[in-house]
């Protein structure tokens, strides 16, 4: 078990190696806020021209895959009442 002095010896040691560590960070990673540039970006808009029906086809952009299991397929599996 620890002694007295060495309890009394650890939170020394503790105490100073935080203060050390916040006064060597803020030499390292301290600066002056007015220093620091942003570049300004264009806003980004939604809107999207629509793909060529050429290229693009209705069954192209889908990413399912339709697995066949029995003769019956369900067109529509995520509506309710089936």
């Amino acid at each position: 078990m620890f002694k007295q002095k060495d309890l009394i010896t650890l939170a020394i040691v503790m105490v100073s190696a935080a203060i050390l560590s916040i006064i060597i960070s803020s030499l390292v990673f301290g600066g002056k806020s007015s220093d620091i540039q942003v570049e300004n970006v264009p806003l980004i808009s939604s809107n999207f021209p629509k793909s060529q029906d050429l290229i693009f086809q209705n069954l192209n952009i889908d990413p399912t895959v339709l697995i066949h299991i029995n003769n019956n397929n369900n067109g529509s599996p995520f509506t309710s009442g089936q």
